[in-house]
């Protein structure tokens, strides 16, 4: 595989657009672009773990790369949202402090402000904290049929825990529900190393992005969503996201069609390469526009939420060519690893 699929930026931008387009109100099924997220981070970082595992000390090189991808926008973000924002750091700081952003969002929603979109962030540290040492510990065969097992047991822990919580955030924040999710990049990424898997998975990859796309739409007019929080949807209904979500994955890096030409069209290819920071800063950005509108009465609904888009972007954009490129470049022995670290995000 090559050190950057190009294509798949274009699928991040889109995943991102989606989630940013949900969070100004004109997109209520928008969150399902962070499925898209964890399903390539799994696919990206289980092929970068695969192609690393046999060089020196590569648990270490792993963990210090994600530090240099992860930690910097995460920080600016979080001095970003102390400056304008009234969090109660006094209560939450250690969830920050730690990969349990997602903890926070679910028991502390009132006290975070809008650092809501972190919970994601902390599902993907906290996989990434047992997965590479298994990738590197267990060959193919064993990691094939541990992601099966994942696949199967997260539905019915779902399933199983439904009855006793309350709403549906627990089941959609919490990691011990999500691990499917990212398990299913990671299955595509380990049956992307066999050419002849790869030419099931491009017969396939079409199929199962639009039958699961049309099971949703099915379901949905049933009134069988994810605030239903039933036991079929939470069963059933995030594992079709997921085989949704992977199969337009395998359809974007396998197939060279209309797909392939729109995902790397330059601007879509931009977008995904500055989407990590555009996604940790979008929400507070909107928030803080919205503020800013009300108290002047400038502007209000979602004008005003329209008008942090472009903010959002240029921030993201300093952040990118200012600080998250030099750190990620900056005395690194290996170019093409820092470009595969980027890809990661």
């Amino acid at each position: 595989m090559s050190d950057r699929i190009l294509q798949l930026d274009g699928l991040r931008a889109l995943a991102f657009l989606a989630v940013l387009i949900s969070h100004l109100g004109l997109l209520p099924a928008g969150w399902m672009g962070v499925e898209v997220f964890f399903v390539l981070s799994g696919f990206l970082i289980t092929s970068i773990l695969r192609k690393r595992r046999a060089e020196p000390h590569p648990l270490r090189h792993f963990y210090a790369n994600r530090v240099r991808r992860i930690l910097p926008p995460y920080l600016l973000c979080l001095a970003f949202s102390a400056v304008f924002f009234s969090i109660s750091w006094r209560h939450v700081w250690l969830f920050y402090a730690l990969p349990l952003e997602n903890v926070a969002s679910l028991y502390h929603s009132s006290e975070i402000g809008p650092l809501g979109p972190l919970w994601s962030l902390a599902i993907e540290e906290q996989f990434y904290l047992l997965w590479p040492l298994l990738v590197f510990t267990l060959p193919r065969k064993a990691l094939l049929w541990v992601l099966a097992a994942i696949l199967v047991l997260s539905p019915v822990l779902r399933m199983a825990a439904t009855p006793a919580l309350p709403s549906f955030w627990a089941i959609f924040y919490l990691t011990p529900f999500r691990l499917d999710v990212i398990g299913a990049g990671s299955l595509v990424a380990l049956l992307y190393e066999s050419p002849a898997a790869c030419k099931r998975l491009k017969k396939c990859a079409k199929p199962m992005f639009l039958i699961a796309m049309a099971a949703l739409v099915v379901a949905s007019r049933f009134g069988c969503n994810r605030e239903s929080n039933s036991p079929l949807f939470n069963c059933l209904g995030y594992s079709v996201i997921i085989v949704m979500s992977a199969g337009i994955l395998m359809w974007a890096a396998i197939e060279k069609g209309w797909l392939f030409s729109l995902l790397t069209v330059r601007p879509l290819r931009y977008i995904g390469r500055i989407s990590y920071m555009a996604y940790l800063i979008h929400l507070p950005m909107i928030s803080l526009l919205q503020h800013i509108g009300l108290v002047h009465g400038v502007l209000h609904g979602a004008r005003l939420a329209v008008v942090s888009v472009p903010f959002t972007f240029f921030f993201a954009s300093a952040s990118w060519y200012l600080i998250e490129r030099p750190i990620l470049y900056w005395n690194h022995p290996n170019k093409k690893s820092a470009s595969e670290i980027a890809s990661a995000a």
